[in-house]
C-alpha cells in the first residue's frame, strides 16, 4: 500500500469544497453523541459511599487505579476555555479563522496528511473511504498545529535566552508527542485499509516515507 504527498500542497485548507483539505466541515462527521459520553464519564463517588473502611484494607486491593499524577494548575481563564472546546469543539469559523494563521511550515513536507493513490482509492468501499477521508481531515489539522508551535519553538531554538530556555524543553516535548501522533494516524489508516485492498496491489506497493 503507499500513500502520496498532495498534489496541491499550496492550497488553502479551509476552503469550502476542497476535499480533503477542508477541515471547517469535521464537526459534520462526528457522530452526536455528547449525551451519551457525558453520562459516561462518572465522579469518585465511591470513595465517599466508603470513607469508613479502614485504610489498610483498602491498600489489600492495590494502587487507585484513578490516582492519576497531575502536573500544576493553569489560569482559571484558560482551562475553562479549553474544557469547553474538548466537550463541544471548534465552531466552523473559529477553526478556519485559527486555521489561516499557521500555514505549513516549508521545509517539513510530511506535515501533510497522506492521500491514497488513485489505483488504492478505487478498491474501496464508499464507507470506507468517508472514514478515511475523516481521518484525513484531523490529519491535516494536526500538522497546521505542529505548524502554530513551530514558530515560537524556532524562535527560542535560534534565539536562546536563559528565560526561554526554562520553557525550550516542553514545546520540543510537545512537537515529539505531536509528530508520534501524525504517525500513529497514518498507521491506523493504513491497518484499515488493508483488508479491502486486493493481495496483488498490497504486493506492488510498499509503505512510502514521505
Amino acid at each position: 500500500m503507499k500513500f502520496t504527498k498532495r498534489p496541491d500542497s499550496d492550497s488553502s485548507l479551509t476552503n469550502s469544497g476542497s476535499g480533503t483539505s477542508d477541515l471547517s466541515s469535521i464537526e459534520d462527521e462526528i457522530p452526536m453523541e455528547q449525551n451519551a459520553i457525558e453520562e459516561a464519564v462518572t465522579s469518585r463517588g465511591y470513595e465517599q459511599a466508603n470513607n469508613n473502611i479502614p485504610i489498610e484494607f483498602v491498600n489489600i486491593l492495590g494502587g487507585d487505579p484513578l490516582n492519576i499524577p497531575q502536573g500544576p494548575e493553569i489560569h482559571p481563564h484558560i482551562s475553562a476555555r479549553w474544557m469547553e472546546i474538548i466537550k463541544k469543539g471548534l465552531g466552523k469559523e473559529d477553526r478556519k479563522q485559527i486555521l489561516e494563521k499557521y500555514p505549513l511550515v516549508k521545509n517539513c513536507e510530511a506535515l501533510e496528511a497522506p492521500i491514497l493513490n488513485r489505483e488504492i482509492e478505487i478498491c474501496m468501499p464508499d464507507a470506507i473511504k468517508k472514514q478515511d477521508n475523516f481521518l484525513s481531515k484531523l490529519q491535516l489539522q494536526l500538522g497546521y498545529t505542529l505548524s502554530s508551535l513551530a514558530k515560537p519553538l524556532n524562535e527560542m531554538f535560534t534565539r536562546p535566552t536563559e528565560e526561554t530556555n526554562q520553557h525550550l524543553e516542553g514545546l520540543v516535548n510537545t512537537g515529539a508527542l505531536l509528530c508520534d501522533l501524525h504517525y500513529a494516524m497514518s498507521t491506523h489508516r493504513r491497518f484499515a485499509l488493508a483488508p479491502h485492498i486486493n493481495p496483488s496491489i498490497k504486493k506492488s506497493n510498499r509503505r512510502d516515507t514521505f
